[in-house]
């Protein structure tokens, strides 16, 4: 949804609140789709409580949005004292229409469900589609309850243990009782590409997919490469003064980010200049700046 602004749908305008309820509504139906289209009618699982949910609901004769508000209703309480009516406000809206979404279109689409009998192709489908509702109501502020909650929580308690890991902590016991339970591993490891492709796929569309590559040139023909980089690819150029450890002399080096599809161009282009140049390559997951990322971007 490149066509919405979401720095301003955080904004407390009335405006903003009415559309950023609208978008939510748009990532809820997704996710809900994804879910109830793909993954629940196909025995898979997905990460996070909505797996939790997903489990429960073939042990116990609730359906899987019933039991998702269930679960979520003592992790509002506790957050609504830890965190503040304005961190519940969006998550309540979006944990209660997204669950009852699901209830809704497992209950009215079951004649036709699953979509596909074939569990790869929903494993895939359910994994993408999930993951785009997803990543939409994560980038208006809000989410669906659950895991974010209590990872929010263990934060306070273990500040040094990254959401990745915490996330992933959780995804593998869900698989685990899933495997122990049904006893089907075929069905588990389906489940584990699932998950694998919905993180996959919100970290891509959380964050974007504007990779990059940082060169170290350290070349006497600087001034040519420097000049180069700036009319042919319109690279960022910063010129940094460095000493040789061996000989002593000094020395300029380049730091050169350009955007992945350029990388090829500007390795060509420093290759051909000097030969002898000597160059460090590295990956960038985010450059913010001009020609990249705008820096004024709020974290999720």
């Amino acid at each position: 949804m490149a066509f919405v602004d979401f720095n301003k749908l955080r904004e407390n305008t009335p405006k903003a609140i009415a559309m950023r309820t609208i978008v939510i509504t748009i990532g809820c139906i997704i996710n809900s789709v994804g879910l109830s289209f793909f993954l629940d009618p196909s025995k898979l699982v997905s990460g996070g409580f909505s797996g939790v949910a997903m489990l429960l609901s073939r042990l116990i004769p609730l359906n899987t949005g019933i039991i998702a508000i269930i679960l979520n209703i003592p992790l509002f309480i506790i957050g609504l004292k830890v965190f503040g009516k304005r961190f519940l406000f969006n998550t309540i809206f979006a944990t209660l229409l997204y669950s009852l979404l699901v209830f809704l279109l497992e209950n009215t689409c079951k004649s036709f469900l699953p979509l596909t009998s074939n569990v790869l192709l929903s494993s895939i489908l359910g994994g993408v589609v999930t993951a785009t509702g997803l990543a939409i109501i994560f980038r208006c502020g809000a989410t669906t309850g659950g895991t974010d909650i209590i990872v929010r929580l263990m934060r306070l308690k273990i500040g040094d243990l990254s959401f990745g890991t915490m996330f992933m902590v959780m995804d593998m016991t869900i698989l685990l009782v899933q495997l122990i339970v049904f006893k089907n591993i075929e069905l588990t490891l389906y489940s584990a590409l699932a998950i694998a492709i919905e993180n996959f796929t919100f970290d891509k569309i959380l964050y974007g997919f504007d990779e990059a590559k940082i060169l170290y040139i350290i070349s006497d023909h600087h001034d040519e490469i420097k000049e180069a980089a700036l009319v042919k690819l319109d690279a960022g150029v910063t010129i940094l003064d460095a000493t040789g450890g061996y000989s002593g002399d000094a020395k300029k080096v380049l730091l050169i980010a350009v955007k992945k599809h350029n990388y090829v161009k500007l390795k060509n282009i420093v290759q051909k200049i000097d030969p002898k140049a000597f160059f460090i390559v590295s990956s960038a997951n985010e450059i913010f700046g001009e020609g990249f990322k705008n820096n004024d971007k709020k974290d999720i």
